[in-house]
């Protein structure tokens, strides 16, 4: 066992605590098989159609005419998909940009490189061809410098880095046209099927209790056709006016946002009786691709997992009886996945639902809680899927 720890140690810059909990959930040779599928993006990358505005014609039409060539995808009539090209060979500059995880895995997916994300750089002038790697040295693209090396590190916004090279090629879509005109949320396809399974209605009061940046919840307010009564509560500002922005973009109106911690949910909400409520808590995202290296510790991803019981327990005080509650992770711990949703089921007293759509694999056994319910959790893959790692649960209060 030692030697395979150290097999998958060598090929992957993941903590040796968090390999070793990963190899007790899957295995040797499938936690490989796993990492491996995640240093990689998908290959079909995904739009959800604001269909609001537009149809998904409409926007591969829209596309068309900026020389974007996008398609349907071939089972949802609200989902256009992009096809990403590479791994690319990348032109090598001699200066350089280090940069943090979260900048060099959207470099290599050719986004620019904004300030806050550089970490360090050297005698860096405005206009220079330079190389972008992240810390252990992996170059992910490289690109024409706009800022000089102290202005990219004290800057708090703006472009540090024009990407003309990037590891895998997809167009600036934030560029375009159809983004300005708000005819489209760049979404992985099980976070869209994730609203779907909430299964809105029109005129309901609906609650996501962890909106921001609002892919999720601009989808709900897009799926009631904006005809309902939607919180979205979260407690990062940041976040919360990106959120603001996107929704003013997609033209929605239904959204009130709330500034807050969603654990003290009946303290924000002290009148409100929620038909729906959508639970997307932070995660330790291992399912996110692609994925340079990781750093989480394995006690940080039980504190993480206990955190979440917290929204759950609260999400039940403004639940009205048989109301719907959706839990989403993308990340592929059974602690902070099938766990909490036995916790729900057998100390909260809530009921595990059949849904649809179901495109993944149902959830990972356990020994001490019945195959009856675990197969009714939805997983997706990296290694299986075309996705990233993700998992859905969907309750109902008694």
């Amino acid at each position: 066992m030692k030697e395979n720890i150290n097999q998958i140690l060598d090929s992957f810059l993941y903590p040796k605590a968090l390999i070793e909990r990963l190899i007790a959930q899957y295995g040797v040779k499938r936690t490989y098989s796993l990492l491996d599928a995640l240093k990689k993006p998908v290959t079909q990358y995904t739009l959800r159609v604001n269909t609001l505005k537009c149809t998904a014609d409409e926007l591969i039409d829209q596309f068309a005419e900026e020389d974007i060539d996008a398609h349907q995808h071939p089972c949802y009539d609200d989902v256009v998909q992009i096809k990403l090209s590479g791994p690319n060979e990348l032109p090598v500059h001699p200066k350089t940009v280090t940069v943090d995880k979260f900048a060099a895995e959207s470099v290599m997916l050719g986004a620019h490189l904004y300030a806050p994300g550089a970490l360090r750089s050297k005698k860096t002038l405005s206009g220079d061809k330079v190389s972008v790697v992240d810390k252990y040295d992996h170059h992910v693209g490289s690109g024409i410098s706009r800022m000089t090396s102290r202005e990219m590190l004290e800057a708090k916004k703006g472009i540090a880095v024009d990407i003309t090279h990037s590891m895998y090629t997809l167009p600036h879509l934030r560029e375009t046209k159809a983004y300005e005109k708000g005819l489209f949320y760049s979404q992985s396809l099980p976070a869209i099927l994730t609203s779907k399974i909430l299964d809105p209605r029109p005129g309901e009061t609906i609650i996501d209790m962890n909106a921001a940046p609002g892919g999720k919840v601009t989808h709900i307010a897009q799926l009631i056709l904006d005809d309902g009564k939607i919180i979205a509560i979260d407690r990062s500002k940041p976040k919360i006016k990106r959120m603001r922005r996107h929704c003013e973009r997609l033209g929605i109106n239904s959204i009130k946002v709330i500034p807050g911690d969603s654990c003290k949910l009946q303290t924000l909400l002290p009148s409100v009786e929620a038909d729906r409520i959508l639970i997307d808590p932070p995660c330790s995202a291992l399912g996110v691709r692609p994925k340079l290296y990781e750093i989480w510790q394995v006690d940080e991803l039980d504190a993480l997992a206990r955190y979440q019981r917290r929204f759950i327990k609260e999400a039940i005080n403004v639940l009205k009886p048989e109301g719907i509650l959706v839990y989403s992770t993308c990340t592929l711990t059974q602690e902070e996945n099938e766990f909490n949703m036995k916790s729900a089921y057998t100390e909260l007293g809530l009921e595990i639902m059949s849904h649809e759509p179901f495109e993944g694999v149902s959830g990972e056994l356990s020994s001490d809680f019945p195959q009856t319910e675990t197969e009714k959790l939805q997983r997706f893959y990296p290694d299986i899927h075309d996705t990233p790692g993700f998992f859905i649960g969907k309750l109902k209060k008694p």
